[in-house]
């Protein structure tokens, strides 16, 4: 299955469209009549479809990075191959907003033509229990739009960490330059934290532990500096201890609950000092050994 999504990503996501819109042309040409069961196995089908497609597109292109660099894990992500992590971008929100329309207008249109929204005889609108499931999933939706969007007019547009050192090692140091907008609301600095988080998964309980926090080395507060357009630089420095755990994931065996899953994640946040603005960007970096 693997070798599959590896090296034939875009037959996999090809046959998942074909299924979509196989599954759609089925529940429309039944129309106004359709039964009960064919709304509900079209519907799932067309869930299916959409949601196969995504992750086919998705987990193939996390294998075809994985085989380009199998000993490089820092390289398995697309954001820290380019050396470049993103916080926030216009293309979240055209996305976000993007799914709003098309689960709108997709499920809508098919509630519409297979009469899971309607008159009965006596001029009363009826709906169906499809109707509702499209309204909640559209209102989830919304939901991840409009908080997106209110991030991205929050921030003030994009915000990226372009990483100096790729990765950051134990032992070492981690460097980069935070580019985001000139605000104006920041007059007493930012202040910068690099934390280490070890999450444990165990069962349905999750555990996350603080192992390490760093101060960069250019000191306190950090000052950005000007990058022309409106934009600001700021530059950081952090040693890493060399007895740091790496960024890395795994399971561990428990006999008494199941396997216990756990990970190792380095974020770096940056904040502004006035407690009055809340400005606050997160970027999770690589760090092995």
């Amino acid at each position: 299955m693997r070798k599959l999504l590896r090296d034939y990503r875009w037959l996999c996501v090809t046959v998942c469209l074909m299924c979509l819109v196989a599954s759609a042309w089925w529940v429309i040409s039944h129309g106004s009549q359709a039964s009960e069961w064919v709304v509900k196995a079209g519907s799932f089908a067309v869930i299916v479809s959409i949601t196969g497609a995504v992750m086919c597109w998705n987990w193939g292109g996390e294998l075809q990075l994985q085989a380009k660099a199998p000993n490089e894990p820092w390289l398995w992500r697309a954001d820290w191959a380019r050396g470049e992590v993103v916080f926030s971008t216009w293309m979240d929100v055209l996305v976000a907003w993007g799914l709003v329309a098309v689960v709108g207008t997709v499920g809508y249109g098919l509630a519409f033509l297979t009469g899971a929204i309607g008159k009965d005889e006596s001029g009363n609108i009826t709906t169906h229990w499809s109707f509702w499931a499209v309204t909640a999933f559209e209102a989830g939706f919304l939901i991840m739009a409009a908080w997106r969007t209110r991030t991205w007019v929050r921030l003030g547009g994009r915000s990226v960490l372009r990483l100096g050192t790729l990765p950051g090692r134990a032992g070492g140091r981690l460097t980069g330059t935070v580019n985001f907008a000139n605000r104006q609301h920041s007059s007493e600095g930012y202040t910068a934290i690099l934390t280490c988080f070890r999450t444990v998964v165990k069962g349905e309980r999750t555990e996350q532990h603080l192992e390490q926090a760093l101060l960069p080395l250019e000191g306190f507060p950090n000052a950005p500096q000007n990058a022309g357009r409106g934009r600001l630089d700021l530059p950081l420095t952090f040693q890493i201890p060399p007895d740091s755990l790496p960024t890395s994931g795994g399971v561990v065996p428990n006999d008494d609950a199941g396997d216990d899953e756990w990970f190792v994640a380095w974020i770096l946040t940056v904040k502004a000092r006035d407690e009055r603005d809340d400005f606050e960007i997160t970027f999770e970096v690589p760090v092995f050994a």
